[in-house]
């Protein structure tokens, strides 16, 4: 027996292991290691996000968890709004109908407005709800125990979006006309900006108490000042339907969609009790769009 067999003989069991792994290991050369850096965009989109959020300006963050809170009979659900406790409203159509979500309670009916369709919502510091319904251009304020306060006449045909600024004065987005309404606390409403557009569709409010206001003819999205004054801040290029401001005062997101994003309901009612041969036709008619936003 020679002295390196004693030797192993004696070492400790890890030991041995760690001689025998750099044995095999010699032949194999020496390993370098390598560096990358992901930090555009295009570098995270090539992987499969998994709870993480990738942001248009690149970087990552944790991402929102989806949780089911109701599952109306409605076809479509319009508008969301959030109030005092974890209260959340949502109105959709075709019946008029607002449904009012608790905490860990199940959805039930809060109020119904007269015309079919209620396509936006705002809540007050004292939980008052406010519905803007469509056609007929009315907007009806709730107090929280669903009793009605008031209901105006606003002479448009449709109220696309309510928005409080921080000093609780209410404005309503409307169209055909495209025009801002000053909502009063009384249910009284004028103009307070009109655009050469067709439709304003969204509401947003900066730092400064400015509005931000997405149109619908141009695309544009406007900043309107207390007074009414206004200046184009950019040119989307489609509808606006949603519009984002940072805690900076800036704008961060703009929801864009093509013009065909609303005569995509309309298809099954105009294709029931038709034939497949139908469809190209139906589909030219209603001018629907399958590579835009709108999917």
């Amino acid at each position: 027996m020679n002295p390196f067999q004693v030797l192993l003989r004696r070492a400790a069991p890890g030991v041995l292991v760690a001689l025998v792994a750099c044995a095999l290991a010699a032949p194999a050369g020496a390993v370098s290691s390598r560096t990358w850096k992901q930090r555009d965009r295009a570098d995270f989109e090539q992987g499969d996000p998994s709870g993480v959020s990738l942001l248009a300006e690149g970087p990552i963050r944790l991402g929102a968890r989806l949780e089911t809170l109701f599952e109306p009979d409605q076809p479509y659900i319009w508008a969301v709004a959030s109030g005092p406790g974890g209260v959340v409203y949502a109105a959709g159509g075709n019946e008029g109908a607002v449904y009012r979500v608790e905490p860990g309670k199940p959805a039930t009916p809060f109020c119904n407005v007269e015309e079919p369709e209620v396509l936006a919502l705002a809540v007050d510091a004292n939980g008052a709800l406010y519905a803007g319904s469509s056609p007929g251009g009315r907007v009806y304020k709730f107090n929280p125990d669903g009793k009605l306060v008031w209901r105006t006449d606003t002479l448009e045909q449709y109220i696309w979006a309510l928005q409080f600024d921080h000093k609780g004065t209410l404005y309503a987005a409307t169209g055909t006309q495209g025009r801002v309404l000053l909502i009063g606390k009384d249910g009284s409403a004028r103009v307070h900006f009109d655009s050469a557009e067709t439709h304003v569709r969204t509401l947003a409010v900066d730092r400064d108490g400015n509005l931000l206001a997405g149109t619908d003819g141009h695309g544009l999205i406007l900043r309107i000042t207390p007074d009414g004054a206004h200046t184009v801040v950019a040119d989307t290029g489609g509808r606006p339907l949603g519009v984002e401001v940072g805690p900076d005062g800036r704008l961060t997101r703009v929801k864009v969609v093509d013009p065909s994003f609303f005569n995509w309901p309309a298809l099954p009612l105009a294709m029931a009790d038709t034939i497949v041969p139908d469809f190209p036709l139906v589909n030219k008619s209603f001018n629907l769009s399958y590579a835009g936003n709108d999917l």
